[in-house]
Order: structure tokens, then sequence, then C-alpha cells
């Protein structure tokens, strides 16, 4: 019993240590190798160097799960007809709910998407903003083709992170200035843990708070200046 509350003591003091190491020296392989081990109970299963890296994974538990919970800022790895989980959107056998980024109806309504362009480099924030409704437009085209399926909503948090959320796993990425969000390390979490948890909690609370993607006032024609994402290489470029 004294072992078994020591080892409680040191998985609690261990895991912040460790996650903490990471964060500072980026060393996820060091989280690959050791966050598997009984003594680290985070959920965290995995660390992906990138999107590239976590792409067939987040795939596989994308078509499995019968639930699919999605809240990204752009969100283009799903609505672009080219994007690696657009599938997704046209599944008829799944309850699928996306949270996207809200434009607002006039520019400048979202400070966030503002802040979010400030960041980008080789794109400035007024093409920024046109981006966000790019990828929005195609959504609301998504829910009108596969109502039956597929919902959506639009946030106005800070673009902090992406979280993809299965029955089994969910992955998120955390963003940084000037990188693009297919360039950042992704986390693989399981379902049985208080992370995971969480994540569910949070996703609910912001779908509550959102509001309908129908109620955005659509403009007739959108610009489109993204780029589609690629590879791990950390380069600087316009940001996910």
């Amino acid at each position: 019993m004294l072992m078994s509350f020591m080892t409680e003591v040191l998985s609690s003091l261990a895991s912040p240590v460790l996650m903490a190491l990471v964060a500072r020296w980026k060393w996820p392989r060091i989280l690959q190798k050791l966050s598997g081990s009984s003594l680290f109970r985070h959920g965290v299963k995995y660390c992906y160097s990138c999107q590239a890296d976590a792409v067939n994974d987040i795939v596989h538990d994308l078509k499995a799960s019968r639930t699919v919970r999605i809240l990204c800022f752009r969100g283009y790895a799903v609505v672009q007809v080219d994007g690696p989980f657009y599938f997704v959107l046209r599944s008829q056998d799944k309850d699928i709910r996306v949270i996207l980024a809200d434009p607002g109806d006039n520019e400048g309504d979202n400070p966030e998407i503002e802040r979010r362009g400030q960041e980008s480099v080789g794109i400035n924030p007024g093409d920024y903003r046109n981006d966000v409704w790019t990828a929005v437009t195609r959504l609301r085209k998504a829910v009108e083709q596969n109502n039956s399926q597929v919902s959506a909503r639009l946030h106005r948090l800070p673009a902090l992170y992406r979280m993809y959320i299965t029955d089994e796993t969910a992955y998120v990425s955390f963003f940084e200035p000037k990188v693009s969000g297919s360039q950042l390390p992704i986390l693989r979490i399981s379902s049985r843990s208080h992370i995971y948890t969480g994540m569910i909690r949070h996703f609910e609370q912001t779908w509550r708070i959102s509001r309908d993607i129908n109620s955005l006032e659509f403009r007739p024609s959108i610009r489109h200046v993204g780029r589609a994402e690629g590879g791990c290489s950390r380069v600087q470029e316009p940001v996910a």
C-alpha cells in the first residue's frame, strides 16, 4: 500500500515536470516514449511532431467513430475538398459537429481573427479574414448537402488550439505565432482520461455559446487566398 501511495505521488509530480521540459526544450520524442508508461496516467498516449505524422491515425479514428467533434479556427484540413479530413463532412453514418471561427457579419466584428491575422507571415490580416470566410462558406455548404449528419456553429474564442474528438481518442495542438497549425506537435489523448473529459466539456460549452452557422450573413463571393497545408517542416508561413 505504501509503495502504491509513493507511486501515485511520484506520478503526480513527474507528469507536470515532464510536460514542462517538453514545452521548454521541445523534446516530443521523450513524451512519445514515456507517455504510455503506467507511471504517467495523464491520458496522453502519443505526441506527433506535426499533422503529417498524425494524419493516418486521425483518419483511422475519425472513420471508426460514430461521433465526431471538431473545434478549429480556419479548419482547412476539414473544409478543403482535398484536405485529409474532408471525408468527415460527407459521412452518412456519424453525428458530426464542427465549430469554426466566426468571421463576423462586418469587417472587424471578431477581433480574434484580426489578431491571428497579425501573427501570420506573408498574408495581411484582411486576406486572413477572407480565408476564414472561405472556410465557413465551405462548411455551410457541407451542412446544406449533408444536413442530417453535419451541424456547425461559429465561435469567438482566441486562436489558441484546435481539437478533433472521436469516441476513443482526441487530438489537440496548440498554436504558436507565425507558425502554421499543421506544423505544430499534436497530442493524442485517451478517452479514459480526465483530459479527454475536459476536452468534451470544453467543446460542449463552446457549442452552447457559439452561434448557428446559418445566422451568418453570407457574402455572394469569397476570395480564396490560403495555401494548402504541407508537411512537418517548421517554416514560418500563413498560420492555420
